[in-house]
């Protein structure tokens, strides 16, 4: 019991201190979980595709950084999936690599009726998704017109290309499109 005319005084609370969110991109989950945890709020994920923004990390939140919240409330982030794999498609192409006849040789009085052919040394290079024109993709020697068939693996938004040496001299170049 309180004694008749006495003063009392009532402290009423406020409630916690609201949270002021920190920028939250380019933290990746283990961060946002320590954030939450630490400053009483929840977090909910999800995710998109991004050229930008490493796989894992934040790309935006929601509500954005500087906003004041209240303990227990629910902040929205977009993590990085990285970027979108680019679809492949394989184009196959049938390339012809003549065999030069040595037209000095033709006409020379030999003493051999018919000769071997002289073997041509024939290198090719290809650039694709698997492949570089830093190194050769296949060596052979030929002595007639040869027929060789190359593989590309090629990238939505890229093209391949491919070179044809004989002897050192480049005797067919060619860029290959993506299909489509």
């Amino acid at each position: 019991m309180i004694a008749k005319e006495t003063s009392i005084n009532f402290t009423v609370s406020k409630g916690a201190p609201p949270i002021t969110l920190k920028d939250l991109r380019g933290y990746n989950q283990r961060a946002l979980d320590d954030y939450a945890s630490s400053n009483g709020i929840t977090i909910k994920s999800t995710e998109e595709y991004s050229d930008s923004v490493e796989k894992g990390q934040v790309i935006s939140q929601s509500p954005s950084a500087g906003s004041s919240v209240s303990s227990g409330a629910t902040i929205n982030v977009v993590l990085s999936k990285g970027p979108k794999e680019k679809q492949v498609k394989k184009v196959t192409k049938t390339l012809q690599i003549p065999y030069q006849a040595d037209e000095e040789n033709s006409d020379s009085d030999s003493d051999e009726e018919e000769s071997s052919p002289e073997p041509q040394h024939i290198v090719i290079y290809i650039e694709d998704k698997n492949h570089s024109m830093s190194s050769p993709y296949r060596e052979m020697d030929i002595t007639q017109n040869t027929n060789v068939t190359i593989s590309f693996e090629i990238e939505e938004g890229s093209n391949a290309s491919y070179k044809v040496l004989n002897n050192g001299s480049v005797v067919s170049e060619e860029t290959v499109a993506y299909p489509g």
